[in-house]
């Protein structure tokens, strides 16, 4: 029962935050696959965008089921925080790049 109710509070989660974060992504996404421009990029993008998102959290929940303790792992992730956020800005960087060319 926890797990399944972990699974759709993470859900719920998810979409809410991929409304919040990905509006202009989302609305994109919408016209190509609405106006019929190329389906299976438009749905490939929004795979690879999921996926993005997606594989840092389960590579940690990993590590923690593996009996990593949580305050190193966190202490790992905050140590390295600046340059997540600067290989971030990089791929969306990136991203922009491909979808405008």
């Amino acid at each position: 029962a926890l797990w399944v109710s972990t699974a759709l509070v993470a859900a719920l989660v998810a979409a809410v935050e991929f409304l919040c974060a990905g509006q202009v992504y989302l609305a994109t996404l919408l016209a190509g696959i609405e106006s019929g421009a190329q389906p299976t990029r438009m749905y490939a993008m929004l795979v690879s965008y999921c996926l993005a998102f997606l594989v840092p959290s389960a590579a940690l929940a990993f590590l923690a089921s593996r009996g990593k303790a949580l305050p190193r792992l966190s202490a790992w992730v905050n140590d390295r925080m600046q340059l997540t956020k600067w290989l971030t800005a990089a791929l969306f960087v990136i991203v922009l790049v491909i979808i405008w060319l």
